[in-house]
């Protein structure tokens, strides 16, 4: 994914949150309006510090995404398909 897809599928998550909860959304705003205005340096560490854990989480989601990925595929070349349904009786 490219950097404009993950903006733009952030600021659609943000417009749809908008849209659902707007006196949450007008409160954040507030908030947000109060901490730039008054304390800018600490809305700027507030803020490096959302975006540091959200690039972690995207990696974290990446990574796990594509394991399980691999994993599935590996246990579909590991077991044939009638091993998984009835057994077979010895002898």
């Amino acid at each position: 994914m490219n950097l404009t897809t993950i903006i733009s599928n952030v600021a659609g998550q943000i417009a749809s949150l908008v849209r659902s909860n707007p006196f949450i959304a007008v409160v954040a705003l507030i908030v947000l309006a109060f901490f730039i205005y008054r304390r800018p340096k600490f809305f700027l560490v507030l803020f490096l510090i959302c975006v540091l854990i959200m690039g972690v989480l995207y990696v974290v989601s990446s990574l796990s995404t594509s394991g399980s990925a691999k994993k599935e595929r590996l246990i579909e070349k590991s077991a044939p398909e009638e091993s998984f349904g009835t057994q077979r009786p010895r002898i």
